[in-house]
């Protein structure tokens, strides 16, 4: 539904711009982030950068959103590469030598981390280019989605192990990652899932980013199991989410087909109580049913508590609605005869022993 979609947008997509720019060292909170995507954040001058940040991310965000460049699905080329670095940094306190959207000119690092030299970035660039347009990817690995995912984490521990910018790598890294993705047609609220694991799992990614650069073979495998079982867990966070949408809906077409074409007062008035108390998360008493929504209330307006019991003993009478405790829950759990518990098999997938536990 529209409403939820919204929100699931905006929840999920200030998370993982937050995700991205905290790892950097932002301290704006989400509901300030939040404000920002909504043009309505007010900070005083000293934090007008960290602000500045967040609308930089925003704005590199929706490119990538868009596929970049008119919508179309062309190769990654290191003039985008370099215009996320650019994005990013537009605006932002750097250090003198740094040009952004431009590979770095002298050595530099991060903690005990030396980068390559500039001029080895220039070497290194092209062929990181060149190898993320191969078309191979999807003819080595069978899935063209399962291509897509590795091939962005790759991108993104390689922006990292390269490090050609004089400021910003991480952020661009993070950027290019859900570019590819974006490219493969993941949607906006599902890539950036991938950022805010590594915001809320940050000492790990610190410490997997480090043991890759620990040995000369860089064990990407270790950042990849990392990053795939991060956004693993993020899907299935979403799923349930949505899963709790899809409830909803069905549990409103059910009572409304309980209710058949009658619509007097009476019955409407049943219908919403029925519907509204399926939002609830914890039984409600009898004295409180009428608080549940402004409809529920505006229903009940002057009417008596014989009103109430009689409304009660039908929608229980009707199996709409029970007795819990102290009080009363919709009986949303009749719907479960119809929904197959989600097992982490994709349809059409084996069923054999264990397949549910592939991250696929």
């Amino acid at each position: 539904m529209p409403k939820v979609a919204e929100r699931l947008r905006v929840a999920y997509i200030s998370r993982g711009i937050l995700g991205t720019a905290a790892i950097e060292g932002n301290t704006l909170s989400q509901e300030q982030v939040e404000q920002q995507l909504q043009g309505t954040l007010e900070v005083p001058p000293s934090q007008e950068y960290l602000k500045r940040e967040i609308q930089n991310l925003k704005d590199a965000y929706e490119k990538a959103a868009t596929g970049i460049w008119d919508n179309e699905r062309r190769s990654i080329t290191e003039d985008q590469i370099k215009e996320f670095n650019r994005m990013i940094l537009e605006g932002l306190p750097v250090k003198p030598e740094v040009t952004p959207g431009e590979y770095a000119v002298k050595q530099h690092g991060v903690g005990s981390y030396r980068a390559p030299a500039p001029a080895d970035i220039r070497r290194l660039m092209p062929c990181l280019v060149e190898w993320l347009n191969d078309s191979t990817w999807e003819q080595e690995i069978g899935s063209p989605v399962v291509a897509r995912i590795l091939q962005a984490i790759m991108a993104h521990l390689y922006i990292a192990w390269i490090h050609p910018f004089g400021d910003g790598n991480g952020r661009t890294a993070r950027l290019l990652e859900a570019d590819l993705l974006a490219r493969a047609g993941v949607p906006s609220i599902t890539y950036h899932l991938l950022s805010t694991h590594y915001n809320q799992t940050r000492s790990e990614y610190y410490r997997v980013l480090a043991i890759t650069t620990a040995t000369p073979q860089g064990q990407p495998e270790r950042f990849i199991r990392y990053a795939v079982q991060g956004f693993t867990d993020g899907l299935r966070n979403q799923i349930a989410e949505i899963k709790l949408q899809h409830r909803e809906i069905v549990w409103r077409d059910y009572v409304h087909s309980q209710f058949h074409s009658l619509n007097t007062d009476r019955y409407v008035r049943l219908r919403r109580l029925a519907i509204d108390l399926s939002e609830q998360p914890k039984p409600v008493p009898k004295s409180a049913l009428w608080r549940i929504s402004d409809r529920v209330a505006d229903s009940y307006r002057g009417k008596t508590p014989k009103t109430v019991t009689r409304d009660l003993r039908e929608l229980v009478g009707m199996g709409l609605i029970r007795r819990e405790g102290t009080g009363y829950v919709a009986a949303t759990d009749i719907l479960e005869s119809f929904v197959a518990p989600y097992r982490g098999v994709l349809p059409g997938k084996s069923t054999r022993k264990n397949a549910g536990t592939n991250p696929r």
